[in-house]
Formats: C-alpha cells, structure tokens, sequence
C-alpha cells in the first residue's frame, strides 16, 4: 500500500503542523491460522452516507481479499491555511471507497477497452485546509442521515481538526474534517492468531518489533469476556496458549468497560482524546458487540509505514499514525460445524432448520470467510484421502510385482 500527500502550493508556515491518521486492518483467520479471503457483504456499503464515493471498478463488495483496510481518515492540524494534494496507493490492493472524491480517481476508471486494469492506481485528491471555526467551510459539510450515517459521522468528533475542502470534478465544493478512504488487499498482519481448542488462543508476533497493546475478546449469545494482553515479543522462542475465559458479563457492560481500556491505549499511542474517542465510537457496535472470538492489537507504526507509506509536503512536524489491527479467529468447533452443516446442505438443500443452524453458528459479515475455511478443511480432507489411496494402491502394486507367478500362468 502507498499513500503520498504533496503540496501543489507555496505555504507561508509549516511550524507546529501536526497530523494525525486512523484506521482498521481486519483480517480473519481459522483455527490453524492462516489467513481466509472473504468478501464484504453489500450491507456495509448501505451503512455509509450518499455522498462518499466508490470505486465500482474495484469496491470491497467486488472482490473477496486478505484484509480489509477500513475507514482510516487523515486529520490535519496547521497554523494556517494551506493548499495541497494527497495521493493514496494500495500496494497488492485497491482504494475501495473516497470522501472527499479524488480530483484524479483510478487509472481503471478511465481506462481504455482493452487495456488491463491498474489494481494499485492512486486516487489523488487536491484540497485546502481551514479553520475548524470557518463558517463557510462548515456550511459545505454534508449532514450525515441518522442510522446509515452513525457509523461515518462519529470520525467528525474532533473539535480541533481543520476543515479539508476540495473540488469535485464536477465544479461542486466538497468538505469535512478529515480524508476518509477505504480499501482491500492481500497483506499479512504480522500477528499469527491459531485457537488449537475452544477456550484457548496462541499469539505470535510475526514482525521485528514488539507488539506492546492488544486485547482478547470473546462475543457469544449477548455475553462477553475480555483482557488485556501482555506485550507480545519479537519471535519468542515458546508461544503459549492464552485462556478465553467463558463469556459471563452482558455485551453493553463489557463493552463500556473494554472501550474506555481501549481508548486510554490509542490516547498512549499518540492519538488526541477526541481523536481516540472518535475511533472508539466508530467501531464499538463492531469491535465490541458483534460475536465471535478476536484480538485487537495496535499495530507497530513502521509496519504501517512500510505497508503503508506517507509522504507529507511540508513536512509536518509530527506525523502520528495510529492502526488497530482486528484479528478474527473461527475456533475449531465452529469451523466444524460450518463444514457439516454445508455438506448435509448440499444433500439437503436450504432447508428450514439448517438455516436455523446456520444462523446460530453466528458469523456475521465473516460468513463469506466461514466457507472459505470449510472448503479448506474439506480439501486437506480429500487431500490426505487420496494420498493414504495412492500409497495404498502403490503398496498393492508393489506387492503384485513381487509375487512369483502361479505354475498354471507358466
């Protein structure tokens, strides 16, 4: 993934030019822990405002990726206005959805019949920044609707953030507090997440650094169960199994009480308070209450640099970036159950107490993720049938050629 802002004019000052950015890299995963492609159901598209752009060429609902790249927005704080650009790549992936919309989209938006299409083109932006105070600016945000933009609106939450307003191609002036974009890609969070039973984890940090803030969380039946983890060291020589305590307290109180620990730790990683209560009301519907079992980790900040690059001009004099990176894990009886409820759905089509049972099994937007997982499992299955036949054949072969020939065959 690459992101480039650049500025297209002179700016007076850039002294005390702060910004600061969040976002989401969920990723799910089954018991084994290797990554599963899943695909974004059309609901999460239906939750954002009508005025946030999509990429029809390459929109999340398209495709089915590794990981999805969601709702990270650029806050920016100078002293004085200023004009510039941003551009935003995604290596190995794609920008999915834009607000305001780019003054250049995707190279596969305008490219010719017959042309192959450019995954990674940028999506490029020309804006100014004003004031949180300019009245006029204000005036251009677009009213969020209440319910389909609950989910968008809690990023504007941050009273200190200076208003980005562009052009769109169009003529038409578009604003609001921050850059928002989304995306997907086929990328490795550098945290492998294996659940060898129901009530166990194993966590191993995959990348060079400390993995020092995540939590573990387990949403079954409207109960939950949460902790904080301890730092997570750089390629330890043993991982052992964490215990998912049994979901014992209502989803609301747990979820209260894990949002404040969660914004204290992105307040410690350099987020403001607002900036980090604005994440938090963002996805606490998500992260907190929707079931499953997940670990939430703050990601190390180089890795979202290397992934992730951004290119600022001026050069601010400080740069936070702040990335959760959500780590869905389907235990083992669940995957189970998917595959056995699958393989008697193929016999027994859709049936009324199948669908039942498949909606117990509860999972959500991950579902697409869920087959994916099942027919793995029923791959490794064949898999190792056929090659326990083929050696049992060979042996069989082996045995044949070995046997003398009968006197009645002479």
């Amino acid at each position: 993934m690459v992101a480039v802002l650049a500025t297209t004019a002179v700016v007076l000052s850039a002294e005390n030019y702060h910004v600061h950015e969040w976002g989401t890299m969920t990723q799910v995963a089954g018991s084994d822990g290797a990554p599963l492609k899943w695909h974004q159901p059309s609901s999460d598209l239906s939750g954002l405002p009508g005025f946030v752009g999509l990429n029809l060429f390459q929109a999340k609902n398209l495709g089915s990726a590794l990981v999805r790249m969601e709702t990270p927005v650029l806050y920016f704080y100078p002293q004085s206005p200023l004009k510039g650009t941003a551009s935003v790549t995604m290596e190995n992936g794609r920008i999915t959805e834009w607000y305001p919309f780019p003054a250049s989209p995707p190279t596969s938006l305008t490219a010719k019949v017959g042309e192959p299409v450019n995954l990674s083109a940028p999506v490029e932006w020309r804006f100014e920044l004003l004031p949180p105070d300019d009245k006029t600016a204000l005036g251009q945000i677009p009213p969020a609707p209440r319910g389909r933009g609950d989910h968008y609106a809690h990023a504007r939450e941050v009273p200190d953030a200076w208003i980005v307003r562009s052009t769109h191609p169009t003529g038409s002036t578009q604003a609001d507090k921050f850059i928002f974009y989304r995306g997907a890609a086929d990328l490795n969070i550098p945290l492998l997440v294996t659940a060898p039973s129901d009530t166990e984890l194993r966590l191993i940090n995959t990348y060079s650094e400390p993995i020092t803030r995540a939590f573990l969380l387990r949403v079954e039946n409207n109960r939950a169960s949460w902790r904080k983890l301890e730092t997570l060291p750089v390629a330890p020589k043993d991982s052992p199994t964490l215990a998912i305590e049994p979901p014992a307290t209502s989803v609301n109180e747990a979820a209260t009480s894990l949002a404040e620990a969660v914004k204290q730790e992105l307040t410690s990683a350099g987020l403001t308070p607002a900036e980090a209560a604005a994440m938090v009301a963002t996805w606490k519907e998500a992260w907190f209450k929707e079931p499953g079992t997940r670990v939430l980790a703050l990601l190390p900040e180089s890795w979202v640099n290397a992934v992730l690059p951004l290119k600022l001009s001026p050069t601010p004099t400080k740069v936070k970036r702040v990335f959760v990176a959500r780590m869905e894990v389907f235990p083992p009886s669940q995957e189970k159950a998917v595959a056995a409820l699958l393989d008697q759905a193929v016999t027994e089509r859709a049936t009324p107490a199948l669908a039942a049972a498949f909606q117990k099994l509860q999972m959500g937007r991950f579902g697409s993720a869920g087959l994916e997982r099942a027919a793995a499992m029923k791959r490794l299955a064949l898999q190792t049938a056929f090659y326990e036949l083929q050696a049992s054949a060979q042996k069989l072969q082996a045995s044949a050629d070995d046997t003398p020939p009968s006197a009645s065959s002479r």
